[in-house]
């Protein structure tokens, strides 16, 4: 397997095409001939994730944020974009992001499975994503969901099944912790700007991350509640999307997770 082929396969899973303009997701460094059969997989690549490739003599690092996110001038160790990059080239280790392009399909998948919104394998036996029954939070851009809860819970209940099924030590809750709530709307990373789709859909609450102080309390007049479960807390579950995705398609492949650690402290 080469850089290039995998390039390939994640292109067919989630194509690159379907990113967002901003994004800059795709092949970021490494050449398509160079091998590809040790996969680290990550949210962010930071210096730590390095290290663990490096250790683990990984061939390719998956991320689903990109490094390489900005436009920059210069590839040198003046800075720490540069000095990532120039590691990954000197030790030959390809790296590949995948972020919006994978938010439209994998993302909404993984985090419906989470909360229980589908039932069955997140793949068809070929190793072909199985379309989620839910409805999108966001049709434009096919990302997010909106599913109603077989029975009502109280938001401090759901608080702690976020937690659980994420397996985070912590959520934020904007709204009373004793108000029953059927009608649940979800989008990972950063999501106050679905607060206004959450509430066409007539969501009881939304679950996302990165929620401002104005925008949780505005959401809460307005009838909405949210679950802040964080930009990372959410969105980890690429790892395991992606480690499955790999291991049916490529089952010649061998993958190692990054482990599952807040890029913050509570203190």
């Amino acid at each position: 397997m080469t850089l290039g082929n995998l390039y390939k396969e994640l292109d067919s899973l989630a194509p690159f095409c379907n990113q967002e303009d901003w994004d800059n997701s795709g092949l970021q460094v490494g050449r398509s001939d160079w091998k590809a059969e040790r996969i680290l997989l990550c949210v962010d690549v930071t210096k730590e994730v390095i290290d663990r490739a490096e250790e683990w003599k990984a061939d390719v690092i998956l991320s689903h944020h990109p490094l390489i996110f900005h436009g920059i001038n210069t590839v040198s160790d003046r800075d720490f974009v540069g000095q990532r990059i120039l590691r990954l080239a000197e030790d030959r280790i390809g790296y590949i992001a995948m972020h919006t392009c994978f938010d439209r399909c994998g993302m909404r998948d993984a985090i419906d499975q989470k909360l229980g919104f589908t039932e069955g394998p997140l793949f068809h036996e070929d190793g072909s994503r199985r379309e989620t029954p839910c409805q999108p939070l966001d049709p434009l851009a096919m990302m997010g969901s909106i599913s109603d809860l077989k029975e009502e819970m109280s938001l401090s209940s759901l608080c702690e099944f976020v937690k659980k099924q994420f397996d985070i030590p912590h959520v934020r809750l904007f709204g009373d912790p004793e108000k029953r709530v059927r009608r649940i709307s979800v989008i990972g990373g950063s999501g106050k700007s679905e607060i206004p789709a959450a509430l066409e859909a007539e969501a009881d609450v939304l679950i996302t991350g990165d929620i401002d102080h104005h925008s949780g309390i505005d959401a809460v007049t307005q009838g909405l509640s949210v679950i802040d479960a964080g930009h990372y807390g959410l969105e980890h579950v690429f790892m395991d999307y992606m480690e499955e995705a790999l291991g049916r398609r490529l089952p010649e492949l061998q993958t190692e997770k990054m482990p599952v650690c807040e890029p913050f402290l509570v203190m």
